[in-house]
């Protein structure tokens, strides 16, 4: 029995328009890889987008819950130690983005 080799298929790997490459050099000119020229622009195009009055650019989705978790705390009043509703099965960063914002979290099996 003879096995044929199998396509490769890499890790990392990606394609990338000329495009993207004229706006990720302009990144890269700007000197700042995080919170540059380039970062506020998408923010703002964003917001105008989805009709909002702010667009945050985040490095991750556990960025993203933090802030957001944050920010629905200060906005409806939540206080440490109230309890917030999350599944039972679920990356990690859900359950500790509401330990790190001082609430508790409470399991379900949705």
């Amino acid at each position: 029995m003879t096995f044929k080799p199998k396509k490769w298929i890499g890790v990392g790997d990606f394609i990338i328009s000329k495009y993207e490459k004229k706006y990720l050099q302009k990144v890269i000119d700007s000197n700042r890889l995080s919170y540059g020229p380039m970062s506020r622009a998408f923010e703002s195009k964003f917001s105008q987008m989805h009709q909002t009055k702010y667009g945050i650019f985040c490095n991750s989705g556990t960025s993203a819950l933090q802030i957001a978790l944050a920010a629905l705390k200060e906005v409806h009043g939540w206080q440490d130690d109230d309890e917030v509703i999350v599944p039972a099965l679920t990356f990690i960063a859900t359950s500790n983005i509401v330990l790190y914002n001082k609430l508790k979290p409470v399991f379900v099996d949705i």
